[in-house]
């Protein structure tokens, strides 16, 4: 689904969108849950046919630090939301 559908950044934005709360709130998710998510809603794809691992997930935030924020849990676990607009 990558070659025509979301890139692997909408797709995460998509899942972190539709966790968010009726109110507004913006959902706080691990690496693993959008992974998760990307692969049972089937939203992207890589180039190989395999659903992204919660590494490139990692990797594509990082590319993204306006778009994602990112904070550290436990000291071992980081979430990830959907940043403010400013």
């Amino acid at each position: 689904m990558s070659e025509e559908g979301l890139k692997l950044h909408a797709a995460i934005a998509a899942v972190l969108i539709d966790a968010s709360d009726a109110r507004g709130e913006r959902a706080w998710m691990t690496y693993d849950e959008v992974a998760s998510k990307i692969a049972a809603l089937d939203l992207y794809r890589r180039g190989d046919g395999k659903h992204p691992p919660p590494g490139q997930i990692s990797a594509r935030v990082h590319q993204y630090p306006r778009v994602f924020e990112r904070r550290d849990r436990r000291g071992t676990e980081v979430s990830v939301r959907l940043a403010q607009r400013r």
